[in-house]
């Protein structure tokens, strides 16, 4: 059984070389670019090889690795933080790294530990409770008191405590931990 594993991490990996390959010299991509289009593609799901490359066609990848410029440039200068995620009713804790002043919505767009748990039904327009998240005291006192738009979408949230707040309306800092309460209300379904 080890023997399938390991031919299975080959191919992966023979296949994952031969993509590096052809984007470096058929499209000309400098090795950042190669390295960002192949992690995109192992956290979008769809297969890391050539045949997934040339289906998103020449603008397809293009726009991807300008995609991932903006994104670089939009991060720079910006402190990587740890933040602290709880899910008592699954007994699980993990950290995701992220950049100070990412929205929990903005780390859910790229983790898909936090994606799983979170729903973003309204895109964090506020008109929704489905990423609501209860913060420890000392993490709460240290935001900015939440808007009364922000506390009127609380009013809708499943398990309400006083210091709950709208994810899509945390700006993190280095440290916070933030707990993901076992109920939602999604009205949008």
């Amino acid at each position: 059984m080890n023997r399938n594993v390991t031919t299975t991490t080959s191919a992966a990996t023979i296949k994952i070389e031969k993509l590096r390959e052809y984007l470096s010299s058929k499209k000309n991509f400098k090795h950042e670019d190669c390295e960002g289009i192949i992690k995109t593609l192992k956290k979008s799901g769809l297969p890391v090889n050539i045949s997934t490359a040339r289906s998103l066609g020449d603008e397809g990848l293009t726009a991807l690795v300008d995609s991932l410029h903006a994104q670089k440039k939009s991060t720079a200068g910006r402190a990587e933080i740890a933040v602290h995620v709880n899910v008592p009713h699954e007994r699980h804790r993990f950290t995701v790294q992220c950049y100070e002043g990412d929205t929990v919505q903005d780390i859910a767009e790229n983790d898909e530990m936090v994606s799983g748990y979170l729903a973003f039904a309204c895109t964090g327009n506020m008109a929704c409770s489905t990423c609501h998240c209860i913060l420890d005291a000392e993490s709460f006192e240290k935001l900015e008191p939440p808007s009364a738009a922000e506390e009127d979408m609380l009013d809708m949230a499943a398990d309400l405590r006083p210091t709950s707040r709208l994810g899509c309306q945390i700006q993190l800092y280095d440290g916070i931990e933030i707990t993901i309460p076992e109920n939602v209300h999604d009205y949008f379904t």
